[in-house]
């Protein structure tokens, strides 16, 4: 939700200088909307959250209010400001996508 009332529903690809980027199904184009724009924030995938003050964190995210947000991770739910968060991307859940193997065969005679 964004602090005019406007709901984007879509999928959060990442957040890097302040900026949000939103992918939609009802556009061509990604959103790129200011973080301080944003006014309420859910995201139910997993993300690696970075902190201003070198703090790392993985787990999905929902905001709390207009200042803080509620980072949910396998240890518990770390609560931090909104404007502390500096950087998010998704975390690829799947390992073969991650790896890459190369075999080389050869013969000698």
């Amino acid at each position: 939700m964004l602090n005019n009332g406007n709901i984007i529903v879509g999928k959060t690809k990442a957040m890097d200088k302040g900026v949000v980027v939103i992918e939609t199904d009802y556009s061509e184009d990604d959103f790129r909307i200011e973080w301080e724009g944003i006014k309420e924030l859910y995201i139910s995938t997993r993300y690696s959250v970075s902190l201003s003050n070198g703090g790392c964190y993985i787990g999905s995210i929902r905001s709390t209010n207009e200042e803080t947000a509620v980072i949910i991770t396998e240890e518990g739910e770390k609560v931090v400001f909104i404007k502390d968060i500096v950087y998010m991307r998704e975390v690829e859940e799947s390992i073969p996508g991650n790896v890459t193997a190369y075999i080389d065969l050869g013969i000698s005679l």
